[in-house]
């Protein structure tokens, strides 16, 4: 699978890896997995980010204003076993 991600710009601040972050415009919030641009994500909610908002870390206080965003992989069954047993 592949995570969602995007770049960024005007950052002011550092973010911080498995911060949540939040959209100004869209209210998104996110997990952050990488913090070099382009920043990857794991969404906490079903909304998305919109290109040209600006992201805030809630524990760093690190901003930025998202550039590309890039959709990821929301197909992850390649990557586990499941079991079609009731338990």
């Amino acid at each position: 699978a592949i995570l969602p991600e995007f770049t960024v710009t005007n950052q002011s601040g550092t973010f911080i890896r498995g911060e949540k972050i939040t959209g100004g415009t869209s209210d998104t919030t996110a997990r952050i997995v990488d913090i070099t641009s382009p920043i990857s994500y794991v969404l906490a909610q079903p909304k998305i980010f919109v290109t040209d908002e600006k992201i805030t870390g809630e524990s760093s206080g690190a901003s930025a204003t998202i550039g590309v965003l890039t959709d990821g992989s929301i197909n992850i069954r390649d990557y586990y076993k499941f079991s079609l047993r009731n338990t």
